[in-house]
């Protein structure tokens, strides 16, 4: 008899919290089917002040999208900050939001992180980027894009000097993937033409979780991967961001790989690569970044490169006499062949 009395007071208890959930959850659903009417309302009368529309696991699906996009179309909004995270937006609510990168330019921020956009939905918003010349930011964690998804992306990021953030890491992506992202900020397949057309604005790939995945694993050969591509982009795409100077801070960023790609990835054999070849090598590299660039690009790239520094402490180390004067030279060939440029 007293299990019985326990079995029903437990049994009680579970149908307690049972109605207690589903009468929150009801609460939540009628919550969630105001809000969106409400900023659908919102950007129909052209609300200016309306500049952030969080829609986070609300359920948006590809029918939301549509008439979201009317309004902001328009040109008539001034959303910034778009959030669609954890919903139901497939290949086609992507392909809706990428014909609004199209053609708005407002949007600073579009998060479509853990939804299944797949790798033609990427593909979609890809070619958006190619027009787009005001998102700031990106988020496709999460959204099951694979290596061709991924190598669509890499491609327009060369015709996007934008976009700072894409947010890639959670999706099914393999090395493959993971190397077209590399020749997009740094690809020598054609030497200085094919790395001045690279990206060199993008900023980061991932968040606070690394890239490595099922797809990606963390194997010696991955890892050398990963670290070379977050030195090019912490040596020379974020090193000289500039939001005022955004022309030439790309400008400096394509100089640095250039001279990183002439004078070898490491730093001890610049000096002996261009004291070998430096009748021919600098006046070239000189010359055709003052023709793409100009010359105060030219003089802040050989002033900030590194081995110049390291160089003249080992030689320092060796010989601080014979140091000096070698340095100087390599500093003075520099100056003249500037000095050159300015007088062309």
């Amino acid at each position: 008899m007293g299990n019985v009395a326990i079995a029903f007071i437990y049994s009680s208890i579970d149908l307690s919290n049972y109605l207690q959930t589903k009468h929150r959850a009801r609460i939540e659903h009628k919550r969630i089917q105001s809000i969106i009417p409400r900023y659908l309302s919102r950007l129909n009368h052209s609300d200016i002040d309306l500049t952030t529309l969080n829609l986070n696991g609300l359920g948006v699906d590809c029918s939301i999208i549509r008439l979201l996009s009317t309004p902001l179309l328009s040109g008539e909004t001034r959303v910034q900050e778009l959030y669609l995270e954890r919903n139901r937006i497939g290949s086609e609510g992507a392909t809706c939001i990428a014909r609004l990168l199209c053609k708005d330019g407002h949007l600073k921020i579009v998060s479509l992180a853990h939804n299944p956009i797949g790798s033609l939905g990427a593909m979609a918003l890809a070619s958006s980027l190619e027009q787009n010349r005001s998102l700031d930011r990106l988020d496709l964690s999460y959204c099951d894009i694979d290596d061709l998804g991924v190598q669509k992306l890499a491609q327009s990021l060369k015709h996007n000097t934008t976009l700072k953030y894409l947010k890639i890491e959670g999706n099914p992506i393999s090395s493959d993937g993971v190397y077209s992202l590399f020749k997009c900020i740094y690809d020598t397949s054609d030497g200085i033409h094919s790395i001045w057309d690279c990206n060199h604005t993008i900023r980061g790939f991932h968040g606070q979780h690394p890239m490595y995945s099922p797809s990606f694993p963390e194997t010696n050969a991955n890892k050398l991967l990963v670290k070379k591509l977050t030195e090019i982009l912490a040596t020379c795409n974020r090193r000289y961001y500039s939001a005022l100077l955004s022309k030439s801070s790309r400008k400096i960023a394509a100089s640095r790989k250039i001279l990183r790609y002439y004078f070898k990835d490491e730093k001890f054999e610049y000096i002996s690569c261009l004291e070998e070849t430096e009748e021919k090598l600098v006046p070239n590299v000189i010359g055709w970044l003052s023709r793409y660039g100009d010359v105060g690009i030219v003089y802040e790239v050989v002033r900030d490169m590194p081995w110049l520094v390291d160089h003249k402490r080992n030689r320092r180390k060796k010989d601080s006499d014979s140091g000096d004067v070698a340095m100087e030279g390599d500093i003075a060939m520099v100056s003249e062949n500037v000095k050159e440029v300015e007088s062309r």
